[in-house]
């Protein structure tokens, strides 16, 4: 199991339009604007923004889920329960087009391990 990089945030936000100018504001790069979901990013680094009542495919409710790029998803999966850390999903499909994997530190963090598919 190899982890590549930190890669992103997502965020669960109440005003995705207002997020969205307060981050230009900022300076970051606008990426896509797709339904109700807004992407921002520095360099390679992205923010990925939900409006409240998003429909997501994965069990994620608010808060921050930082996303950690993986070679393998389901690797990963494997090594983790291996090691005794029962993930709080399946693999799943983004509607981004990412395989993904939640899982939840003992203090509550979201960590999203994904591959690009």
């Amino acid at each position: 199991m190899k982890l590549k990089s930190i890669s992103g945030a997502v965020y669960y936000v109440q005003d995705l339009q207002k997020t969205a100018a307060f981050y230009d504001k900022l300076g970051f790069r606008a990426g896509k604007q797709e339904g109700n979901t807004v992407t921002v990013y520095v360099n390679w680094f992205w923010l990925e923004f939900h409006g409240q009542g998003s429909d997501v495919k994965t069990n994620k409710e608010s808060g921050a889920f930082i996303y950690i790029s993986v070679d393998s998803v389901d690797e990963l999966q494997s090594t983790l329960v291996a090691k005794g850390i029962t993930p709080a999903t399946d693999p799943t499909q983004s509607a981004m087009g990412r395989k993904e994997l939640l899982v939840v530190d003992p203090d509550g963090h979201k960590l999203v391990f994904f591959e690009k598919v």
